[in-house]
């Protein structure tokens, strides 16, 4: 692969960091740090309030089983028309001869008016222990949030890296481009003194225009990787991104960041919380099996009352026991549904664990590997820089010729390119070491 296809692959590099979810605009100009970034993603990314929604509606459920602690009261109204009341026909004989009467059982006309009460005294622990579920399930939700906090930190800073590589590699190409362009001059100086032939001009000619559309590539992948993280972060406009590439050192073991995850990430404390409030979704299920006890009293007003066609109040007290001797196995079956969303869980975590582990790996050893080659070619670019400076005076002590500094200019660009993408992977990789031990979680941490 030549040095133009390397420049060419490293640009089309930015377009896939630039890879984020959308949300509402919110208009700012103000200079976007990566502090600011996170903090305006936080208060206004879709993912994070859709999060909180998630959260209102365990408490919306929660509150719904508490109302099976409290009592139940109605009101109850009506008018009932009969058309024909029941009556009873009375027949007796006498020594005038039989002799009848009909009484009436009821009447056209009936109304009601009543006030009911009842209150539950004992069901088994099912709203007890389905009311600690619903707040360990809100619990379970607030570490989903985090967990979203903790992605959205991680996207955030991705695309804010993004910016400053596309910022700092178009710097890089801008430069190779004006030193190509004075280089050029002094070629055209020399082909009119003599000194430099038509094909060196022509040559120094093409280097000029083989570096055009790669500055113009950077400045496109420039303004797309911008426009990512201004809808990432939901800013309209084009506010400036301050910042620059610069490395910082991480002495945090393997071991230790594992140890660290296992206390930060939400995802551990999601599936414990979920753990525990299932365990307390069975206590709740298998109170199927057991008895009920409620009590009630109604006030009730009414005409007619019995046979008499008059308004009528009157109190009753209501004490009762409900026994389940037999549901059709439904508590049964409900309770080893949950059982078995118990081990689905207990299964989860250890997947979590194992997961969790391989991204620690994986991210320190890409940071080590890095951060080693970025060292590296940070002295690839002082080597090339002092190479070219020579080849220039060489060139016009007509030491060095035209196809010398025409190759160590383009040896700097890739050495300067190799050199920014090697920060950049390390700022990933340190980017990905922090979010696998849930210190994005924290709503912090990110330097």
């Amino acid at each position: 692969m030549n040095a133009g296809a390397k420049i060419a692959a490293a640009v089309l590099a930015v377009f896939v960091l630039a890879l984020i979810g959308a949300g509402p605009a919110l208009s700012d100009q103000e200079a976007l740090t990566l502090e600011r970034a996170v903090a305006l993603a936080l208060e206004n990314n879709d993912a994070v309030k859709m999060s909180r929604e998630r959260i209102s509606e365990a408490e919306a459920q929660r509150a719904q089983i508490r109302s099976g602690f409290l009592p139940r009261l109605g009101a109850q109204a009506g008018y009932t028309y009969i058309s024909e009341a029941p009556h009873v026909e009375i027949s007796v004989d006498t020594p005038l001869g039989e002799m009848g009467k009909t009484v009436d059982l009821g009447f056209n006309d009936n109304y009601l008016a009543k006030i009911e009460l009842t209150q539950p005294l004992f069901l088994g622990g099912r709203v007890y222990y389905g009311y600690k579920a619903a707040v360990g399930e809100i619990e379970a939700r607030e570490a989903e949030e985090k967990q979203a906090v903790n992605d959205l930190i991680r996207d955030v800073a991705r695309a804010y890296y993004g910016v400053l590589f596309s910022r700092e590699f178009l710097a890089a190409a801008r430069e190779m481009h004006q030193n190509a362009e004075a280089h050029l001059v002094n070629v055209e100086n020399g082909y009119r003194e003599g000194t430099a032939s038509r094909l060196e001009l022509l040559t120094a000619r093409v280097q000029v225009s083989n570096l055009e559309p790669i500055v113009t590539q950077a400045e496109n992948a420039l303004q797309i990787a911008r426009t990512a993280l201004y809808i990432l972060v939901n800013v309209e406009g084009e506010p400036p991104v301050v910042g620059k590439l610069a490395l910082e050192p991480e002495t945090i073991t393997e071991q230790d960041a594992i140890e660290e995850a296992y206390v930060s990430r939400p995802e551990f404390a999601m599936l414990d919380l979920r753990r525990d409030a299932l365990e307390d979704l069975v206590r709740s299920t298998r109170a199927g099996y057991l008895p009920s006890v409620f009590a009630g009293a109604a006030y009730q007003y009414q005409k007619p009352y019995f046979a008499d066609n008059q308004w009528y109040d009157y109190w009753t007290v209501t004490a009762g026991i409900k026994i389940p001797l037999f549901e059709g196995l439904e508590t049964s079956g409900k309770t080893d549904q949950v059982r078995s969303q118990m081990r689905q869980i207990e299964l989860a975590r250890e997947q979590a664990a194992d997961g969790i582990r391989l991204e620690i790996r994986s991210a320190i050893l890409t940071l080590k590997e890095a951060m080693d080659r970025a060292k590296a070619q940070s002295n690839n670019v002082e080597v090339a820089e002092e190479a070219l400076a020579m080849a220039e005076v060489g060139y016009r002590e007509g030491v060095s010729t035209n196809l010398d500094v025409m190759d160590v200019q383009m040896k700097l660009l890739t050495a300067k390119t190799n050199y920014l993408a090697a920060v950049h992977d390390a700022l990933l990789a340190r980017n990905d070491l922090h979010r696998a031990m849930g210190r994005f979680a924290l709503k912090g941490g990110v330097r």
